[in-house]
């Protein structure tokens, strides 16, 4: 576009009679209203576009601040979540999983087991099992680290230390067998059944403790589906794991998946992935008010090319100069609408580009350990 450059020098009309009588300036007169009313109206619109470009661009130096802060607030001793955390699991998991770390490394136990089943629930990991089982052991609770072990075990196929593991795993079965006990887990489908023990409710699926050796009653319910009623023979060789399906209440009667000694692997559990989150108003409102300004900008310069052909056709020189003035206004108002059209649009795309960068998150493989002294992570991209 254009803007602002006559077509040729205006020549300037010769002194003579104020009092126009050409045809040509009296089928303008009409036209005078609407053009008084831009004219007068210019300014607001001025006023509005340079209001909307600062608005935009203080929004754009807020998101800038929080896509450089992000890193920072998301560790707040505090414990307050930034948005993304809000909208993305990940994000949350990472957070306690690094929380768990620093209080592992704090030999603060008890808090990091609650970080790391915290991060787990949010993204399952299976070696985040293996940190919880870690934190028992610090604690000095064998029952609930074999527990863990066994779980690690189960969701780790391809676990790069399954042997040392195993030998932990039989290590502290054989402390709990010479009590007179076995650890058993059982997992029902729907979870959330009610556990029975020789018609004893302990607690609800998925459950995990210690019973003594020998000959047991299990029976599950679960609202909806048929109880289920399995023998348990618990025997001092290793631990066992019993998977049930139960039936709807008009079905056949409790299907059982599978039962496994513990420390034989099944399937992996999958990290929970978030949908990302729309982008934000603001970066539509700035284009929006960008287009606008611009074509704004594009009324006013065809407005000028009137004013400029009329100036080179007046008559008399008070006309000219009415004209010209015209012009020069109409020539102003559409330079500063482009360029504030032109800070619009490029704000509006660098706040999409920001809010869409917040929003963009893949998950990543993992690699997470803690040794004798101190619990290790390193995350590959996002947790």
């Amino acid at each position: 576009m254009n803007i602002g450059k006559s077509r040729r020098t205006l020549p300037t009309p010769e002194f003579g009679s104020v009092e126009p009588n050409s045809a040509k300036a009296r089928s303008t007169q009409p036209n005078r209203g609407f053009e008084s009313f831009l004219s007068s109206s210019s300014s607001v619109l001025v006023a509005i576009s340079i209001s909307t470009s600062w608005i935009c661009t203080a929004t754009l130096a807020v998101a800038a601040n929080e896509a450089v802060d992000t890193e920072t607030r998301s560790r707040a001793p505090d414990g307050t979540e930034t948005k993304a955390e809000r909208l993305d699991p990940e994000r949350r998991a990472q957070t306690q999983y690094e929380r768990g770390v620093q209080a592992y490394r704090q030999r603060s136990f008890e808090d990091a087991i609650e970080r790391f089943l915290a991060a787990d629930k949010l993204a399952p990991r299976p070696a985040l099992a293996y940190n919880v089982a870690r934190a028992y052991e610090k604690l000095q609770e064998p029952a609930r680290a074999l527990q863990y072990y066994r779980e690690y075990l189960r969701r780790g196929a391809d676990a790069s230390n399954r042997d040392e593991v195993e030998r932990r795993v039989a290590e502290l079965q054989a402390d709990i067998v010479e009590q007179g006990l076995q650890q058993v887990t059982i997992r029902s489908k729907p979870e959330g059944a009610k556990v029975f023990i020789d018609e004893t409710l302990r607690g609800t699926t998925p459950w995990t403790s210690e019973l003594s050796l020998g000959k047991h009653e299990l029976r599950l319910e679960h609202p909806g589906h048929d109880s289920a009623r399995v023998p348990l023979t618990l025997d001092s060789r290793r631990a066992q794991d019993l998977d049930l399906a139960l039936a709807p209440a008009d079905g056949a009667g409790a299907v059982p998946e599978s039962t496994r000694a513990g420390g034989e692997t099944g399937d992996n559990s999958e990290a929970t992935q978030a949908g990302a989150s729309g982008l934000q108003p603001w970066p539509w409102v700035a284009v929006g008010a960008g287009g606008a300004a611009l074509a704004t900008a594009g009324v006013f310069e065809l407005l000028r090319r009137d004013a400029e052909s009329d100036a080179e056709s007046a008559r008399y020189q008070p006309e000219y100069y009415e004209h010209r003035d015209r012009m020069s206004s109409r020539q102003s108002t559409a330079r500063v609408l482009l360029g504030v059209s032109a800070v619009l649009v490029v704000s509006g795309g660098v706040l999409a580009l920001i809010d869409g960068a917040q929003s963009d998150v893949e998950p990543g493989p993992v690699a997470v350990g803690c040794d004798t002294t101190t619990c290790l992570g390193t995350f590959m991209g996002n947790f």
